[in-house]
């Protein structure tokens, strides 16, 4: 896996793009014109300035201005899965050995993420808001990494569009929906995405509806698959507060993965398991058995040895 630091992906993503000819303006959205199919054919900004347009790409983040406000699409939601509603992320300063993986650190109401970059780790503490407050929250961070200071809280609801593409427009990234920051999915979902729109490309002016449905089902999977790993991080022995003693009753498994941890405990899982529907799935099983071992939940000494060199093509 690749760890980046997003302000300077986004600037050199950026960069490349106006070396191609792209053209930024930068302006506050007003609304959109639409054609009798309710396809968006021109943006309107408060400026007085208005683009033509025959496909818009919704980056507008958890504003989702294009997918939510003028389209109203369908969301389902994942909170009655991941009940985690709000982030506290802070930066920490780099060891001299950089760890190359993921940390997360399983706290009273939650979890901390730990990613390494060459200059420092970003991290953060995700919390369930039905417990603690964001100050009770701070104190108990800080009270593990002393040196760290408050910047922001960020509010969000874990769940999907059930389209991301939405007649001549798609969402892609933070607007298309979220889990959680919690194994730091957001940018890998995003260029999947638009790795999985090269295939549709000869489809984007046709208004097909069997080719958008394809589309909108794999980026469906995509988000379902880290739905089912995420929670898995959450069946933890813990059991030192509220939190950890409530959350297998409160918080229902999403679908398919009680199986899937049947089959870990019994030293069988396969990659098809994972799969959702046709699609491979984002999460293979060397990740499962990772985080597995880790939370300790296998019934017999299990050994990893056999699933070293499998490199699902699927």
């Amino acid at each position: 896996s690749y760890h980046f630091d997003a302000h300077k992906l986004a600037e050199y993503l950026k960069n490349i793009g106006i070396e191609r000819g792209i053209k930024l303006h930068y302006d506050e959205y007003k609304n959109v014109d639409t054609d009798e199919h309710n396809n968006i054919t021109q943006l309107n900004f408060e400026s007085g300035f208005y683009q033509k347009c025959d496909f818009v790409f919704d980056c507008s983040g958890f504003h989702r201005l294009l997918i939510q406000k003028h389209y109203q699409t369908k969301w389902t939601d994942y909170q009655k899965h991941l009940p985690i509603k709000k982030a506290i992320p802070f930066f920490l300063k780099q060891e001299e050995k950089i760890k190359p993986y993921t940390q997360a650190i399983a706290m009273k109401y939650g979890w901390v993420w730990k990613i390494p970059l060459q200059h420092r780790y970003g991290a953060g503490y995700i919390f369930d808001s039905d417990y603690i407050t964001e100050e009770q929250a701070f104190n108990e961070v800080k009270e593990v990494f002393p040196d760290i200071e408050y910047i922001r809280t960020i509010n969000f609801n874990a769940g999907r569009f059930e389209k991301v593409w939405n007649n001549n427009c798609i969402a892609v990234g933070l607007s298309s929906g979220f889990t959680e920051p919690l194994e730091a999915t957001s940018i890998w979902l995003a260029i999947e995405q638009l790795y999985h729109l090269l295939h549709f490309l000869p489809d984007m002016f046709d208004n097909n509806t069997n080719r958008k449905k394809l589309y909108n089902d794999l980026v469906t999977e995509d988000n379902d698959s880290v739905l089912n790993f995420l929670y898995f991080h959450y069946l933890t022995k813990r059991n030192d507060s509220p939190f950890w003693k409530e959350f297998r009753d409160k918080n229902k498994p999403p679908p398919k993965i009680e199986s899937v941890i049947n089959d870990i405990k019994n030293s069988g899982i396969k990659t098809f398991d994972l799969h959702f529907g046709s699609h491979r799935a984002m999460f293979t099983e060397q990740s499962y058995l990772q985080v597995g071992d880790g939370l300790g939940i296998f019934d017999k000494k299990f050994k990893l040895d056999p699933y070293t060199n499998l490199y699902p093509q699927y």
